[in-house]
């Protein structure tokens, strides 16, 4: 993967950019340095950054933005490689950010993916001395039709309960017992037996509005109520 060197380009202040109707702000264009990626239950694929190029002096990128997993501020993140290789590009929540000493000015986030599996950063070197550093830009996701936050991390939630259950044995034993159809041995033959259950192509399509989705949630919570009603619990 990419060094530093490699990764030479020039980052640039927050600015406004006019996209049609709408005005996004964009937060950050510049580098950004690989310090740890993962799957976690109930935020799915996380990826934490630190800002190599931002000095000391300067204030950090996300300073004073909301946190966290149900109220963090969304954004759109574009991750490449020195290439110009796309890695993601789509919507993420500000889990946490800050700025310390030891490691300087960095920020973790909850990306909305759903890529049967593999993180989209599979592969990266991570580290906060030595990962890869990547070329990123970081601005405000488009609202048009905004969410409450108590709706939104419903929605969290149940996607969150969409990857985890795929991984439980039990659940699986107990859901061919109740769909029709053929499910294969590996958790991601699970997955895929439920995004079709749910009529979705990506669990990312869980936090979407509209009837589709909304639809998709429902079949959802009524299948986790049956599972739940036939003696199971969820955490």
């Amino acid at each position: 993967m990419n060094t530093l060197a490699e990764c030479q380009l020039e980052q640039t202040s927050a600015v406004s950019r006019e996209t049609g109707p709408e005005r996004r702000s964009i937060i950050f264009d510049g580098n950004v340095r690989v310090c740890d990626y993962a799957f976690r239950a109930r935020a799915g694929f996380t990826a934490k950054f630190g800002f190599p190029n931002v000095l000391a002096v300067e204030p950090h990128p996300f300073a004073g933005s909301i946190t966290g997993f149900s109220f963090g501020r969304r954004l759109v993140l574009h991750l490449r490689e020195a290439s110009g290789t796309t890695l993601f590009h789509g919507e993420a929540i500000l889990l946490w950010w800050g700025d310390d000493s030891r490691h300087g000015k960095r920020a973790n986030f909850a990306l909305d993916a759903d890529q049967q599996g593999v993180h989209p950063l599979s592969g990266c070197l991570a580290g906060n001395r030595d990962g890869d550093v990547l070329m990123a830009t970081f601005e405000d996701a488009p609202d048009t039709t905004p969410v409450p936050p108590g709706e939104r991390a419903l929605r969290r939630r149940l996607l969150a309960l969409a990857h985890e259950l795929p991984k439980d044995p039990k659940f699986r034993t107990w859901f061919l017992t109740h769909v029709d159809g053929e499910v294969g041995p590996d958790p991601e033959d699970m997955a895929c037996a439920l995004r079709r259950y749910c009529g979705i192509k990506s669990r990312s399509e869980l936090l979407a509005d509209g009837a589709t989705a909304e639809q998709a949630r429902g079949r959802l919570r009524g299948l986790i109520a049956d599972w739940r009603n036939n003696g199971n619990d969820l955490e």
